[in-house]
């Protein structure tokens, strides 16, 4: 039988034969879309480390009822934090949506002096959020990515753990380089570049200037690129 996996409220705490009720967009998504019947077997996760193992119990209303089976909590591996401007249209959400998929536990926008600061409305992040959920569903991942506010460079910056900045101007990140192996912080900037007085920052701060390629990147591609190299770091003795 194919993997069906669902999203749920709150897992913690739940145990063999409780049961629980899908919400109305998940439970139409499993009975319309996916053709789900009683006695199939069901993946349900919250976005908070817990999986659970189910059955389709039956419809009450056209709201599914679940029979958990078993529950597992996976702790999270090292955590990044991702920080940057706001790509244009399309490529934003899709932006956010692949670092979900890459396990980036957050990511918050940031603004430069080459980039507008900008903050996302209730109805943008209700969208993103249910964007995300896929994601995770699609990935297996268990933590869903929390979105920040929107920040300026300065102050934001000099708070952020283990904190490293892409530039193309910057050297390749070498193994081991990355000291502390639970969390960690990646700044990407605008296309225009980092100015000379945010240069002047991460020299004064000490803050590594990172490159992944040889070439100037589109925003969401640096992101992703970094985030998948920085992660390979944080969680290669997991």
């Amino acid at each position: 039988m194919r993997f069906i996996c669902l999203w749920a409220g709150c897992l913690q705490g739940k145990r063999q034969g409780d049961c629980i009720e899908l919400d109305s967009a998940e439970s139409h998504h499993f009975k319309n879309v996916l053709r789900g019947k009683v006695g199939y077997e069901l993946n349900l996760m919250d976005g908070l480390g817990y999986m659970a193992k189910a059955t389709c119990k039956g419809f009450n209303n056209k709201i599914v009822e679940c029979m958990i089976l078993d529950v597992k909590y996976y702790p999270r591996l090292g955590q990044l934090h991702v920080m940057g401007p706001i790509p244009k249209g399309r490529r934003f959400p899709y932006l956010l949506e692949k670092l979900q998929e890459c396990g980036v536990s957050s990511w918050s926008s940031l603004s430069t002096e080459h980039s507008v600061r900008e903050e996302l409305s209730e109805s943008m992040k209700k969208k993103i959020n249910e964007r995300l959920k896929d994601a995770c569903k699609q990935s297996r991942n268990p933590w869903l990515m929390t979105i920040g506010e929107s920040s300026p460079m300065g102050e934001e910056l000099i708070k952020q753990p283990e904190r490293m900045v892409l530039d193309v101007a910057g050297s390749y990140l070498r193994p081991g380089e990355i000291k502390c192996k639970s969390e960690a912080s990646l700044i990407y900037g605008p296309e225009a570049g980092w100015s000379p007085s945010e240069i002047a920052l991460f020299e004064e701060e000490q803050i590594p200037r990172v490159k992944i390629a040889g070439y100037h990147l589109r925003m969401e591609t640096a992101a992703l690129l970094g985030a998948g190299r920085i992660l390979e770091e944080l969680n290669a003795e997991s």
